[in-house]
């Protein structure tokens, strides 16, 4: 499944409100880490659809959706691997990773 493909014809938007609230937090980084193996491709598309969509093509966050994206379709990927492209999605969005953000509580 090469779901960069679907949807890379959705054209980029203006970016605005916090871009869109940084692409609705990344879709919550794709159900993130934790649940990486049971995420449904649908999700992921949305995900990727809007992060595209907001950022366009050459953004930072877009190449993380992607390697993200790539890992979790990957067949492959442990739960290690998605964790820790989920960490690297959450770091380009937030600026750190969930885990990290606790510990600063």
């Amino acid at each position: 499944m090469n779901v960069q493909t679907e949807y890379r014809d959705v054209p980029a938007m203006p970016v605005s409100g916090v871009a869109s609230i940084r692409a609705r937090f990344a879709m919550m980084a794709v159900a993130y880490g934790a649940k990486a193996d049971t995420v449904e491709p649908e999700a992921i598309d949305r995900a990727g659809a809007l992060v595209f969509q907001t950022f366009g093509a050459d953004h930072d966050l877009t190449r993380e959706m992607e390697h993200f994206i790539d890992t979790v379709t990957a067949g492959t990927g442990s739960k290690k691997l998605w964790t820790d492209a989920g960490d690297r999605l959450l770091r380009a969005v937030h600026g750190t990773t969930w885990c990290e953000g606790k510990q600063h509580e």
